[in-house]
């Protein structure tokens, strides 16, 4: 929790939350504009790595031809069809693991 206060106007944000509180005065819209803009950013910057996490996941699938662990989504070997994942174990074989991506 963060508390801000400027002249009569106080900030408190809770997480994502965020409250302004007067003391019977307006706050100025600078004041309200930052409380409104922080959550916003917040959110857009969950959005854009979102996109760069999903946008890699693609790619990484695109060059692998498909061949990606479902659990921890490291490369599979080409060469055998059915075993497990050298990364994280996970048993796996070509046929379900490219049709479960599609």
């Amino acid at each position: 929790m963060s508390v801000a206060s400027w002249g009569g106007v106080i900030v408190v944000a809770l997480g994502a939350t965020v409250y302004v509180l007067t003391t019977g005065r307006y706050p100025p819209l600078w004041v309200l504009g930052a409380a409104l803009a922080i959550p916003v950013a917040i959110g857009l910057a969950d959005v854009l790595s979102t996109f760069a996490r999903v946008r890699t996941l693609r790619r990484n699938l695109r060059e692998h031809r498909g061949l990606i662990c479902r659990s921890c989504h490291h490369p599979l070997p080409r060469e055998a069809p059915v075993g497990r994942c050298p990364e994280c174990g996970a048993a796996y074989t070509h046929a379900e693991v490219i049709a479960a991506w599609r």
